[in-house]
């Protein structure tokens, strides 16, 4: 296999970017910009990414576009600003996400509209979290300096309140936004693993799904649903793929991208396979679709609540059967998100591999089972080590 042929595989497997039909010629033009700055050849350069992972993340930064402004998509904003200034009014915190900010504009453009709405003093009680995979774009970000291009979203007011223009006529963003803003050069699926469940009400995660596997995609997807409270909302690009309705609903006006996490929101049916060959990203995507599938099934089937009947939100109403299936459901959730918290975590890993296999979920029971077993085995290796060499359990 080649240097190339390796990277591509190591970007789909630890990012979860899909190769599209332009990919070599956008890996190509990525290796020989990042040749160009480093002053190395581009085969030193593929062969060094394969072995310092911080060289890989910098090229899979380059693989993406980060044109933006400020405000884009405005309707959105507003959105935002109605439905967390109740909280914000109430003096309780609220947490925000700009999830692959790129450069910036995002996040910035967040606090603008709140302070917009609410005054600087509700900024004590807001705190805006921003990650992207690329250094560079975090870099660009974190000093606030843009060309005036990027400004063509903003009102002569917000001009003048937020931004400062240099000599040179770029536009600076204000001390004073700059440090509400706490950015991180991490890809979204590295950062979603450090954020409590239930902390988020709204994670921005606009223009950043049309570079993922939609296997990756609907895993992320739910990942995120686990970090937003009850009434979180996912802020998308107009066009993003739409969210699964077993997780988000949308938002009214539909048109404006924005989903409400679903009140009863089905977590833990989704995982990316480890081997990227072509024949296990095509079963896995099959799988995915059946899932969607019968989620659509079971939405068109009519309900009590079609028959003016609020049984569905009632378990004391449901049959034994359907009463058991409910708490299940409900189990299985929350051992997905024990799961989440601590991978390593074995006890936690076996319960939820059980509750899978009681609902019918086997392939998936087997997979984490499997989990536990190597895990299992790498933990026995690591203590005949350190105890100079005593025997394997045969239980392992």
């Amino acid at each position: 296999m080649t240097d190339r042929a390796s990277i591509t595989e190591r970007l789909v497997i630890e990012y979860g970017l899909a190769v599209r039909p332009q990919w070599s010629a956008d890996l190509e033009r990525a290796v020989n910009e990042l040749a160009r700055e480093s002053g190395m050849g581009s085969r030193d350069v593929e062969a060094l990414a394969l072995k310092n992972p911080g060289l890989l993340r910098v090229l899979a930064g380059k693989l993406t576009i980060d044109e933006s402004h400020f405000f884009r998509h405005p309707e959105q904003f507003e959105i935002l600003k109605r439905h967390v200034t109740p909280r914000l009014d109430a003096g309780q915190v609220v947490t925000i996400w700009s999830a692959g900010c790129s450069r910036g504009e995002e996040p910035y453009s967040i606090v603008m509209s709140l302070i917009d709405q609410c005054g600087t003093t509700a900024l004590d009680r807001l705190t805006i979290l921003a990650s992207d995979l690329s250094p560079e774009a975090i870099a660009l970000a974190t000093a606030g300096v843009y060309h005036p291009w990027s400004g063509r979203g903003l009102s002569e007011a917000r001009s003048v309140r937020f931004f400062r223009r240099r000599e040179g006529g770029e536009i600076e963003v204000s001390e004073d936004i700059r440090s509400r803003v706490r950015f991180l050069a991490l890809s979204t699926q590295e950062h979603v693993r450090s954020i409590p469940p239930g902390s988020i009400d709204a994670i921005f995660f606009r223009n950043v799904a049309i570079y993922l596997k939609s296997a990756a995609f609907l895993v992320l997807l739910e990942q995120l649903t686990l970090t937003l409270r009850d009434d979180g909302l996912l802020f998308m690009a107009p066009s993003d793929p739409r969210p699964p309705g077993d997780l988000f609903e949308a938002s009214d006006p539909e048109s404006a991208a924005v989903y409400r996490k679903h009140k009863r929101a089905v977590i833990a049916r989704r995982r990316v396979s480890q081997d990227p060959s072509i024949e296990n990203v095509a079963a896995c995507e099959r799988e995915e679709a059946a899932c969607r599938a019968g989620s659509q099934r079971r939405q068109a089937r009519p309900d009590e609540s079609s028959r003016g009947s609020a049984a569905h939100t009632d378990t004391e109403s449901l049959t034994p059967a359907r009463r058991d299936a409910h708490d299940q459901s409900g189990l299985v959730n929350e051992l997905a998100r024990a799961v989440l918290r601590d991978p390593d975590d074995l006890i936690a890993r076996f319960n939820y591999a059980q509750a899978l296999s009681r609902c019918g979920a086997r392939r998936r029971a087997l997979f984490h089972a499997n989990q536990i077993i190597a895990r299992r085995r790498s933990y026995v290796d690591e203590r005949r080590q350190d105890d100079g060499g005593w025997p394997a359990p045969n239980d392992v």
